[in-house]
């Protein structure tokens, strides 16, 4: 691992005890646009450890976080080791579980996900029926724990698949688009997932599912709001992230 860097060690030790340091003007002293990243993630893990090994405890992650979060960081971006430190690697664990416990293996009734993206891929090509055929055949369709990652990156890579699913398939892969997420979080996929649920009303949203999977919906959702609260989604559907919140509280 790169050395962390002194002068940004400090920054972030004044910041922790200044949190108005870390905001407006004061985030580019903390984020240096030419320092390489390696560095100053790097210095970042020290200074997480070195903070937590001073002063243990819930309160001095929640602290950690909020300096991320004036920072504009998302820690589910950085190393396990680093989420590890702030507690976050948990909190997406305890996340992940509460998904699998919710949303048991049932058939897909309806469309595969990968003749949903040939379906869009028609706006501009033709695609011959055995394509079709051949992705109807090769589709996953008992267990959406077993929808590779590959399938899915496909099917976000230039639209949200949301559109050419009907309500049957989005059941069916809702849960696997989330684990996607959770474990990628820097894709296409975590995005159109939050606006699928969040654009319609919570009551129209909400009705589909059992109460443990509106709960674990919710625990994403809160668990995606705390990691990025600046992100546009978060900011202009925080009533209907309140809503959801409102399950798990």
């Amino acid at each position: 691992m790169p050395e962390s860097d002194p002068h940004l060690l400090d920054l972030f030790s004044r910041a922790f005890t200044e949190p108005g340091l870390a905001r407006g003007e004061g985030r580019h002293l903390l984020r240096p646009g030419d320092m390489p990243w390696e560095v100053f993630e790097a210095t970042l893990a020290h200074f997480v450890e070195r903070t937590m090994a001073e002063t243990p405890g819930a309160e001095t992650r929640r602290r950690l976080r909020d300096l991320l979060s004036d920072l504009h960081l998302r820690p589910s971006l950085f190393s396990d080791e680093l989420m590890r430190g702030l507690g976050v690697h948990e909190a997406r664990a305890s996340v992940l579980r509460a998904i699998h416990e919710a949303f048991a293996p049932a058939p897909l009734v309806g469309r595969p996900l990968g003749e949903a993206v040939l379906d869009d891929e028609k706006a501009f090509r033709e695609v011959p029926e055995a394509q079709l055929a051949q992705a109807r055949a090769t589709a996953e369709t008992l267990d959406w724990r077993r929808v590779s990652d590959g399938e899915i990156e496909r099917a976000f890579e230039l639209n949200s698949v949301y559109l050419w699913l009907d309500d049957s398939a989005r059941s069916f892969y809702l849960p696997a688009f989330r684990s996607y997420a959770l474990h990628h979080p820097a894709g296409r996929c975590e995005g159109f997932t939050l606006l699928a649920l969040l654009e319609p009303s919570p009551p129209d949203a909400m009705n589909r599912w059992s109460h443990a999977q509106r709960r674990a919906i919710a625990r994403f959702f809160e668990f995606v709001a705390a990691d990025q609260p600046w992100d546009s989604v978060v900011v202009r559907h925080r009533d209907a992230l309140a809503a959801w919140r409102a399950l798990i509280e």
